[in-house]
């Protein structure tokens, strides 16, 4: 599985979180509160994490690409009075090994 991050300066993070959270969970699995937030979707998901001054996004799953332009595309668009860019960073998958096996997990550095 494949992750990409974005992390957004704005004083509505809170705010972008819930709109995105109950516009998918019209239709698709999602978990949030005021401060945290998890869409389902058939290939992958996105976490969402709002601070007092930004907005971070984590999409995971089988196609990147997909999961980025559908998260950033709707942002964008609720978020058009603020004109937020959406840029995400692919994490590098890193190997770990757990009882003789190797696991790969991911990392980000400057978030």
């Amino acid at each position: 599985m494949h992750q990409s991050v974005c992390k957004m300066k704005t004083a509505h993070g809170s705010k972008y979180l819930a709109q995105m959270c109950r516009y998918f969970g019209q239709t698709r699995p999602v978990a949030f509160d005021s401060c945290s937030g998890m869409i389902s979707f058939p290939f992958g998901s996105c976490q969402l994490s709002s601070e007092t001054d930004s907005l971070s996004l984590c999409v995971s799953g089988d196609d990147l690409t997909k999961l980025e332009q559908l998260i950033a595309s709707h942002l964008e668009r609720f978020a058009f009075l603020e004109n937020l860019q959406v840029t995400w960073q692919v994490c590098a998958p890193v190997m770990t090994r757990t009882g003789g096996s190797q696991t790969a997990s991911h990392t980000q550095k400057d978030l």
